[in-house]
């Protein structure tokens, strides 16, 4: 389940670079709808879709490395 996640989010990454729609990233990258992909990019890369996005969008090109896995909160 983590590594098929992982792969969505990596898809995220490189779809976030070009002017599409977060509901329409979100149907690329398989999730189920915006607020699925919202949650779980924020659980592996600790900062929202918009953020990422910005951040992608105003750096130089750098290779990606893989999500970071988080340990989950104690419930």
């Amino acid at each position: 389940h983590r590594y098929i996640e992982s792969r969505r989010v990596q898809r995220v990454r490189e779809l976030l670079t070009q002017e599409q729609k977060l509901v329409d990233i979100a149907d690329a990258a398989g999730f189920s709808d915006q607020s699925h992909l919202s949650r779980v990019v924020k659980r592996q890369t600790g900062v929202t879709p918009k953020s990422l996005k910005h951040d992608l969008n105003n750096q130089p090109h750098k290779p990606f490395q893989g999500p970071v896995f988080r340990k989950a909160k104690p419930s």
